[in-house]
């Protein structure tokens, strides 16, 4: 039962978190968030490091999977991909493709963590 209520506990700051990003993330609160939800996810002893293997490397591979093939929808659509709603940063050059890869990353990290 108290690891249900933990479970719960995190959830629920992880929704205010969610709740309180707004455009440019100025708090940084999309980094702060990811910190707590992968070891939520994957368990506490999950590594965040981009060379790290197991769930770490099928989490880095499917993302950049998906990443790959949303921009050319996207220029296939005649959309502009430089123009993002959340990522507007000016160096992205396509930023409106990684606001589409959000709308899949709790689909991969479902697949990765069962």
């Amino acid at each position: 039962m108290i690891a249900g209520s933990a479970r719960q506990a995190e959830a629920r700051a992880l929704m205010l978190m969610a709740r309180r990003v707004r455009s440019g993330d100025r708090d940084n609160l999309e980094a702060q968030a990811a910190r707590k939800h992968c070891p939520a996810l994957m368990g506490a002893d999950f590594p965040r490091d981009l060379n790290a293997g197991g769930a770490t490397a099928q989490l880095n591979h499917r993302c950049t999977v998906v990443r790959s093939c949303v921009p050319g929808a996207i220029i296939g659509a005649g959309l502009p991909p430089a123009i993002g709603l959340h990522h507007q940063k000016s160096d992205k050059r396509f930023a409106l493709a990684d606001d589409r890869v959000e709308l899949f990353r709790p689909r991969v990290d479902r697949l990765v963590g069962g």
